[in-house]
């Protein structure tokens, strides 16, 4: 879990919440990859930090996990970036 938490404690104050809640989405699947729970989690705790940095963002609007889903080719192309750019 050091590997999860302590970059984004270190990334917290770098990072906007529409870059941190993605970080922490691709991170946690990076670690931990699982075909059945973890990308639920990942979107969950993605949704959760971005609404720390900022309460009124998702008020009225989507949330992550509903445009990804209207998004999925576009999801997955983003980890696969994320991928390239974090390792």
């Amino acid at each position: 879990m050091e590997g999860l938490i302590d970059p984004v404690n270190r990334y917290w104050l770098e990072m906007d919440l529409l870059e941190l809640g993605p970080y922490l989405l691709w991170r946690l699947n990076y670690i931990h990859p699982s075909i059945n729970g973890n990308g639920r989690t990942a979107r969950a705790a993605c949704e959760y930090v971005t609404g720390l940095k900022d309460e009124n963002l998702l008020k009225g609007t989507k949330t992550p996990s509903e445009s990804l889903k209207d998004n999925r080719n576009g999801y997955i192309d983003g980890l696969i970036s994320a991928d390239t750019t974090f390792r």
